[in-house]
């Protein structure tokens, strides 16, 4: 079984990726689930985490609250436009207002579990990474007990999503995602190229729900969606990333060397591209076969 520490900024792409690794809790041992802002502020993304958890999960799993802004400064970036007000598209979920959190912050709590595993832990960080960037800058001799860490972030070419050049997740961070990437980690980034080259439609969603008691709240969370990235239907981005973890021979590997501008003075400020060569240091993922991936993902979220 496979030990995992999961970072996201629950949104609806999110929510399927927690959804996914929820309907494999056999192969998978979620240790933590730890909130960040960006696709919603951090009271929106706290609130779906603990409403994602209490209807998909079969034993519970630990949530700590992290970051509401970026390393420097306020947060600027919003993806309501795409996620919906609340961030699960449709769905309105009501405050869980008997929630509990872990009372140590998400980068302490990561900090804790990692340094008390015996064995090496893998984190999957699909949201903006301040937590990740907190926990390295306070905490650096625990990157020897990460096993990897699957980041949903970026790009092979250079191309963004909430400007020409930059990825939103990294955007909404991009002090953090350098200083991540440059951390020394065993890096496999999952770039917005996997998710764009196969977006989801409605009719296929509703063709993949066999998930009964779940159907509802699916539907509100996944159909009828507006995603001015991809030309038609939604871009499943985080779940790409989930897939990884869980079907990793569905995706070939590339060796990299992950570069990320940070130059504010720049008209590409904010952009990653992935420099392929044999001795790089990271490594990037991409599908074998994008329908066979696709396949998997809705499978997996959407199945009973």
């Amino acid at each position: 079984m496979k030990n995992v520490i999961l970072d996201c900024d629950i949104g609806v792409d999110d929510a399927s990726a927690l959804i996914m690794l929820l309907k494999n809790q056999q192969k998978v041992r979620l240790s933590l689930v730890s909130t960040v802002a960006g696709n919603s502020k951090i009271e929106n993304v706290c609130n779906n985490t603990i409403f994602i958890l209490r209807n998909f999960a079969t034993r519970w799993v630990s949530v700590a609250v992290g970051a509401s802004k970026p390393l420097y400064g306020e947060r600027k970036l919003d993806a309501s436009d795409v996620h919906g007000e609340g961030g699960l598209g449709g769905l309105k979920v009501e405050k869980q207002s008997d929630a509990k959190f872990t009372t140590e912050v998400a980068e302490e709590k990561i900090y804790k579990i990692l340094s008390s595993s015996k064995r090496k832990i893998t984190l999957v960080a699909i949201g903006p990474l301040t937590n990740i960037a907190l926990l390295i800058k306070k905490h650096p001799e625990i990157v020897k007990k990460i096993a990897k860490i699957i980041i949903m972030g970026g790009s092979i070419s250079g191309i963004g999503n909430i400007t020409p050049f930059a990825e939103y997740n990294f955007a909404w961070d991009i002090d953090a995602a350098k200083s991540v990437v440059e951390s020394g980690l065993k890096i496999y980034l999952s770039p917005i190229e996997n998710a764009n080259n196969m977006p989801v439609c409605d009719d296929e969603i509703l063709a993949s729900l066999k998930d009964a008691e779940h159907a509802e709240i699916l539907k509100k969370i996944f159909l009828n969606l507006q995603d001015g990235s991809v030309p038609f239907g939604f871009a499943l981005h985080d779940s790409c990333a989930a897939a990884f973890l869980l079907k990793p021979n569905l995706f070939k590997t590339l060796k990299c060397d992950i570069k990320i501008n940070n130059d504010k003075k720049d008209k590409r400020y904010g952009q990653c591209f992935c420099e392929i060569n044999k001795k790089g240091k990271n490594l990037v993922f991409v599908p074998k076969n994008y329908q066979k991936v696709k396949n998997f993902i809705l499978k997996t979220t959407f199945g009973g």
